[in-house]
C-alpha cells in the first residue's frame, strides 16, 4: 500500500503559516530547513508560498535529493477541483 499525499491549491500554499514552496507540481514544507540553508534565511523566506522551480535547478544532485524529505503534497490542478 503506497503513501497518499494531499493536493493543495495555489491559494492554500500561499496562505500556509509554515514555509511552503512549490517546485513544478510538488509542494515542500521547508520550515525546518530555513536556518540551515547555505544561502541564508532570507533566500527561503522571500520565496514562501511561491513557485521556486528555477531556484531548484540551481541546486546540485545532492541538494535536489535532500528536498524529498520536505515533500508534503501536490499542486491541485483545475481538473482535480
Amino acid at each position: 500500500m503506497g503513501c497518499k499525499y494531499s493536493y493543495y491549491t495555489r491559494k492554500e500554499i500561499e496562505e500556509q503559516t509554515d514555509c511552503w514552496i512549490l517546485i513544478k507540481d510538488k509542494i515542500y514544507d521547508v520550515t525546518s530547513y530555513i536556518d540551515y540553508h547555505p544561502g541564508g534565511v532570507d533566500c527561503i523566506l522571500t520565496n514562501k508560498g511561491k513557485n521556486c522551480s528555477e531556484h531548484y535547478k540551481m541546486h546540485n544532485i545532492i541538494g535536489q535529493k535532500t528536498w524529498k524529505i520536505y515533500f508534503v503534497g501536490f499542486l491541485k490542478k483545475y481538473s482535480q477541483m
